[in-house]
């Protein structure tokens, strides 16, 4: 009997223990030499571990006659076969060969159950026959598990497709075992197979349990508490050992630390602590807390720092900031500093940090070094088109010429990347107007390849590539998602024409415009995408509206509490999108808040009690009345408020047509009729009151207009309103015969951009009115007054005429004027996120019965404004102003403020 030969690539300590118990079962035979078709040399895959074991391995007994042969699969560090299946044969070809060598026991066999009867020998296979004949398509008697402690048997016996009773294969052997290595919870896998003399197959799968981890403790913390470290890591106790997770929780915990200062912290494992007991250690060594003390700058000769530490989000120390060092936090402030640089024409600026430690490293500065280098300026604009195919050629939609006329950025400019961006968003624009919605201006370029530089100079040419694509017109308008608002409220946001040019530029401003009706969930904002081309009409693109509807409809508690009107409780029921034409079928159609829904109608109830003011009105407005341009809305109520000197109440009624002319332009038709009275007047009250005691009727019918230019109509930072209004009292025949006519307008305008992408605003307002009637001819409920909101400094209504008594004594009591010019300058800066801004203003006007600015007043002042969207889109507003020109007659105020709380 020739000996029995290892497989190839054993562990040397498995091929020892081999060797020695083959030696044992025939002493006397001189070892073989392998025939050239010995199939043991052939590579072997190693999944986890190949190793060939002794029959004595097996802690089971041996049965009574027949060789034996072990598969095992994997081992680190293996040569790699062509294919994991093919692989796998190979290694069972292998290892199976000991039995075609016909090893035999060295001792009587002993039965391997007492189930089975002990098989008979069958005759060894001849030298060299094919092993895979062995085991391969041989009936598997049993499928044996060793080494489970913590994990099921039956996990493993789901991961395994080789069955008892079915034939043995070898490659579904090797993908089982593949799949038991996926598992992750063993850190190592190794199968063996047996045959048995009658011809079945025993298949025995050896694992080694991963650890698993009991605990995690942390010794050294003593600035971070347990608990804070453990929401960390409590997501380790009970999984395995896993070095990718322990690195994971590792990191987390040093980037704590670097959030509450600790720059120098360090965290590491107790390996032996983990090997032994499982417990995860991290031993920690805070090191000392370091605070940024100051932020400062070198080599900024061009750009101040005041400009540079808008880019940095690294904080100095102080009462209302950590100022903590977070290294990953420089490299980012680093990479703005730099991209602040190039955006201003700075193109080959760089820019370091370094750090100063104080000597007892609690305290470190932070120094900013910058290289400018020269400020480019733009030689010349190059001007290509790209056409799929041809190459670059000139641009047929436009002219090089036109396209340059086009930009803002001219040959000498400073090369800024906003002026960069806003030409080239022009260029994009025209083509758009003009129906080019698949045009592309530099698409894909990066900012070196726009900005050609001119060797040994100073200069750039900048390169603009178009894509010019195809014209195409507008088909149909589709809408998506609207289950409960009509088509028709959607589509009319939308002013596309079908059969016109698809105005390209229209896609965004439709989608801020249906934003900003509020119908549609803000959290999922409103999307407008361009369809593919229609086979059959290349040149026509359909646009798809999608929105995602929300509750429109709300019932409001709240309180506003103002310097001018006092504290005003608020019960309000509002359905933004109303529709008067469908009424619920069911009660619980209207509690589920689908009956009056849907054709974007407003409708609101609102009772508002307040110790100066109480408001009781119900409105209604429809913004297009049949479908078409025009607008109607009408409203119907009881005020009543509290003056110093008299109190008023007003029962009204308010009816207005308009017609929208674009998207700027609207003209309205308004009818005002009211019955106000006037009591609580005092005796030596001026003349202006005592002569409205009682009830006095009032017919209004007026002009409006009004031009609408913003950016967003929330919060704008951009564009104006202008407005201008003719009211004619006494149409209907009462008592009061005048004209009253105002104007006014708001600016805004973004004066500077910080790289957070916080603009700091300007806003100019101006107003003015006029009554060409005599004073003496205009009732004091309708003349003009300054003060308070309007004109801060001065209390509401503070500022104006002193009205006299009948025998012309001054009374104090202010009587507002036939005239009002109002002006005020205001500059908005942002200063954490969007949520609170400071403002600094100057606000000038007067009140007058003549045409005269003689007695302006100036108020200047600053402010606080408070952004919170849970309490809606007006700000919590806090000003200081302080009078500079005024009359011994004004009332002044400090301090003004408006705050709207909901409950």
């Amino acid at each position: 009997m020739p000996s029995v030969q290892p497989v190839r690539g054993a562990a040397s300590a498995q091929r020892h223990v081999f060797n020695r118990a083959a030696r044992a079962a025939s002493p006397s035979r001189p070892r073989p030499t392998r025939p050239s078709s010995d199939l043991s040399r052939a590579p072997i895959c190693h999944p986890a571990r190949v190793t060939v074991l002794s029959p004595i391995s097996v802690n089971r007994p041996e049965p009574s006659r027949g060789a034996a042969a072990r598969l095992s699969a994997g081992a680190p560090g293996r040569r790699a076969c062509p294919a994991r299946g093919a692989a796998w044969s190979a290694a069972a070809v292998a290892a199976l060969s000991l039995a075609a060598a016909g090893a035999q026991p060295a001792q009587p066999p002993t039965p391997i159950s007492p189930i089975l009867p002990a098989p008979a020998t069958p005759a060894a296979p001849a030298a060299g026959a094919p092993a895979r004949e062995v085991l391969e398509d041989r009936p598997v008697r049993d499928v044996i598990v060793v080494g489970l402690k913590n994990v099921p048997k039956q996990l493993v016996l789901n991961q395994i497709r080789t069955q008892v009773g079915q034939p043995f294969n070898a490659q579904t052997y090797a993908a089982d075992v593949r799949r038991l290595e996926r598992l992750g919870v063993f850190s190592q896998v190794s199968a063996t197979g047996r045959l048995f003399s009658d011809g079945t197959a025993e298949l025995t799968i050896t694992v080694t349990e991963t650890p698993i981890i009991q605990t995690v403790d942390a010794s050294g913390n003593r600035a971070v508490s347990d608990q804070d470290i453990a929401v960390i890591t409590n997501a380790l106790i009970g999984t395995p050992v896993d070095r990718f997770q322990i690195d994971r929780v590792v990191r987390s915990v040093q980037e704590l630390y670097l959030r509450r200062g600790f720059y120098q912290a360090s965290v590491s494992i107790d390996e032996r602590e983990l090997a032994e007991s499982g417990i995860v250690l991290l031993r920690i060594r805070e090191g000392d807390r370091l605070r940024v003390t100051d932020i400062r700058f070198e080599g900024n000769a061009a750009l101040p720092a005041s400009q540079l530490r808008t880019s940095v989000r690294t904080e100095v120390w102080n009462l209302f900031t950590g100022g903590v060092l977070d290294d990953a936090q420089l490299d980012r402030d680093v990479g703005a500093l730099v991209d602040f640089y190039r955006s201003r024409g700075f193109l080959d600026a760089r820019v370091d940090r370094a750090l100063r430690f104080s000597p007892d490293n609690s305290e470190v500065i932070l120094t900013f070094v910058v290289q400018e280098g020269p400020l480019y300026t733009i030689r010349g604009v190059r001007v290509v088109a790209v056409v799929p195919g041809l190459g670059e050629t000139e641009p047929t939609v436009f002219s090089p010429e036109q396209v340059r006329g086009l930009m803002e950025l001219k040959p000498g400019d400073v090369a800024r990347e906003d002026t960069r961006q806003r030409s080239l968003r022009a260029v994009l624009e025209a083509y758009l107007r003009q129906g080019y919605v698949d045009a592309q201006v530099n698409g894909g370029l990066s900012v070196n390849d726009q900005l050609l530089r001119v060797p040994g100079t100073a200069q750039a040419d900048l390169l603009v590539r178009i894509t010019e694509g195809g014209r195409v017109r507008t088909g149909a308008v589709f809408t998506r998602g609207n289950e409960l608002t009509q088509h028709k409220v959607i589509r009319r946001e939308i002013p596309l024409e079908p059969g016109r040019p698809l105005d390209g530029n229209q896609i965004e401003r439709s989608r801020l415009r249906l934003l900003d009706t509020q119908l549609f969930d803000g959290r999922v904002p409103p999307r407008l995408t361009v369809q593919p081309a229609r086979r059959e009409d290349p040149a026509t693109r359909d646009v798809l509206a999608e929105v995602v509807e929300t509750n429109t409809g709300s019932l409001s508690f709240g309180a506003a509490l103002s310097s001018d009107s006092g504290v005003l409780g608020s019960i309000e029921l509002t359905q933004r999108n109303f529709d008067i034409g469908n009424p619920p079928d069911s009660l619980d159609e209207l509690l589920r808040g689908q009956g009056f829904r849907g054709a974007g109608q407003s409708f609101n109830i609102a009772l508002q009690p307040g110790n100066e003011i109480q408001n009781y009105q119900v409105s209604f407005s429809e913004p297009s009345i049949l479908e078409t341009a025009f607008t109607g809305s009408a409203s119907g109520g009881f005020r009543v408020r509290d003056f110093e000197d008299f109190q008023e109440e007003r029962i009204f009624g308010s009816f207005s047509v308009g017609r929208r002319f674009g998207d700027r332009w609207s003209a309205a038709v308004v009818t005002r009729l009211e019955s106000i009275r006037l009591g609580e007047i005092d005796a030596d009250s001026p003349v202006d009151l005592t002569s409205l005691t009682g009830s006095n009727q009032l017919a209004v019918i007026g002009l409006r207009l009004r031009r609408t230019d913003l950016d967003r109509l929330i919060r704008p930072t951009q564009g104006a309103v202008l407005e201008f209004g003719v009211d004619r009292a006494g149409f209907l025949g009462n008592s009061f015969e005048f004209t009253r006519v105002t104007s006014g307008f708001t600016l805004y305008a973004p004066v500077l951009e910080d790289s957070l992408g916080r603009k700091t605003v300007l806003s100019l307002r101006g107003s003015g009115g006029f009554i060409p009637e005599a004073q003496a001819d205009v009732p004091l409920f309708e003349r003009f007054f300054l003060g308070g909101r309007e004109l801060r400094g001065f209390r509401f209504r503070g500022v104006g005429e002193e009205g006299l008594t009948a025998g012309g004594v001054p009374t104090g009591v202010l009587v507002g004027g036939r005239f009002l010019a109002f002006g005020s300058v205001q500059l908005e800066q942002p200063l954490f996120a969007d949520a609170v801004s400071v403002v600094g203003f100057i606000d000038a006007g007067t009140v007058q019965e003549e045409v005269s600015l003689n007695e302006l007043r100036v108020a200047a002042g600053i402010g606080l404004r408070l952004y919170l969207p849970q309490l809606g889109p007006a700000p919590l507003a806090f000003d200081f102003a302080f009078p500079l020109r005024f009359e011994e007659t004004d009332q002044r105020r400090l301090f003004s403020f408006s705050v709207d709380l909901p409950f």
